[in-house]
């Protein structure tokens, strides 16, 4: 038996040479020599009858297989050969290769995204921890350190970042210190300024009372002096022991124009000495609160003292009272020099004081006072013309009016 030769593309696919006719002169498959033998025309073929030039296309074979044939044409016999492969076996190679990339494509981007995750961390971390304790610095925490180990930049940055918060801690204790020693001295010479004065006008007036030449009407003179400087001292004494142990307030129905008219009546000397008129507009009908009387006595005090200090000689303070809705308001103006503004948002603190003399505890302690009693105190000021303390409480629903003595 003859050997059968094929000649085969691949695994399944073939080479046929086709004469200018149609007719089949060589197939690479054993199985189609009879078509040869017999010299059966394949017009049908798709490549056939086309240009001249190579072409090349995808058909469906009789058997339902894709094929990938191309033609090449061999002019100087009108020949045609053709070459046949299946579809899947051609592109097989391609497609293989097509999926190993997709897979080596994936592999690096999953690779590139775990290293690009491990190394984001790596970088973010010092600069979180950074933020954070820059955050926590901010908000007040001056022992907050950024913790970021190794020796690259960010932790040159941190170590950079941790010896500033160490100096703040520093600086911070060194004012805090220098406060302290600012304000003990503020106290000291607030103390020696108000009790200085009364005292040296006390013992001159003792020491005069003790003199034999020193007529009846004279020794009244002297004892009114001792009498009203110690009453300045017991007053002073009694807003620095307010401030150490705020003292309870009682709560009575009392008469606000009543209580304006004693305080002002009280202080009509004062203001005469500092040459300053004292004008008071009440209002005609009973104004009434619930207050401690001495309390709110103490309040009227501090503000006219404060006032008729501010004023100069030929000025003028004005006390008014008024019905405000269900409001009471008493007012206390002044022709005085006015509050810088700088300072006006402090004159409410402690030992803050707009003169050369006192502690500044007058306006504080009777700011807790009309607090405590569920008051209101605002100041209005203007540098030249002077300021105004405006007092707001709640009026009484009391019908019966008991005057504390």
């Amino acid at each position: 038996m003859a050997h059968r030769r094929k000649i085969r593309i691949g695994s399944h696919g073939y080479a046929q040479l086709v004469a200018a006719d149609g007719r089949l002169i060589a197939h690479g498959d054993p199985d189609q020599r009879a078509l040869v033998a017999r010299g059966q025309p394949l017009q049908q073929h798709p490549l056939l009858g086309g240009t001249p030039a190579a072409t090349w296309t995808e058909y469906v074979d009789p058997r339902g297989v894709t094929q990938l044939a191309v033609a090449a044409r061999v002019p100087a016999l009108g020949w045609t050969l053709i070459i046949e492969q299946p579809t899947d076996e051609a592109f097989a190679t391609a497609t293989r290769l097509g999926w190993q990339l997709v897979f080596a494509a994936m592999v690096a981007l999953v690779l590139m995204v775990t290293i690009g995750v491990v190394l984001g961390r790596q970088f973010i971390a010092p600069i979180s921890a950074l933020e954070d304790a820059t955050r926590q610095l901010a908000a007040g925490d001056f022992h907050a350190r950024a913790t970021v180990s190794g020796a690259d930049e960010f932790a040159r940055l941190a170590g950079s970042f941790n010896a500033m918060a160490d100096r703040l801690v520093t600086l911070q204790d060194a004012i805090k210190s220098q406060e302290r020693q600012v304000m003990f001295g503020r106290v000291v010479a607030g103390l020696f300024h108000d009790l200085n004065h009364p005292i040296q006008n006390i013992g001159n007036n003792a020491r005069l009372m003790l003199r034999d030449d020193v007529d009846a009407e004279t020794r009244t003179t002297l004892q009114a002096t001792i009498d009203r400087e110690l009453g300045t001292l017991r007053r002073f004494m009694d807003d620095v022991l307010n401030v150490a142990r705020p003292r309870p307030l009682d709560r009575f129905p009392i008469e606000v124009n009543s209580s304006v008219n004693d305080v002002t009546a009280a202080m009509r000397a004062e203001s005469d000495r500092a040459r300053v008129r004292m004008v008071v507009r009440c209002a005609p009908d009973p104004l009434v609160i619930d207050a401690d009387r001495f309390a709110i006595s103490r309040v009227y005090r501090n503000l006219l003292t404060n006032a008729l200090q501010a004023t100069p000689p030929g000025g003028c303070v004005t006390v008014s009272t008024a019905r405000i809705g269900e409001l009471v308001e008493i007012i206390v103006a002044d022709t005085g020099g006015g509050i810088p503004p700088d300072r006006l948002s402090a004159i409410f603190d402690d030992f803050v004081t707009t003169k050369h003399r006192g502690l500044g505890l007058g306006l504080a302690t009777s700011r807790r006072i009309v607090e405590k009693l569920g008051g209101t105190i605002a100041v209005v000021s203007t540098v030249g013309d002077g300021s105004t303390f405006t007092l707001r409480f709640p009026a009484s629903r009391a019908h019966a009016i008991e005057a504390a003595s």
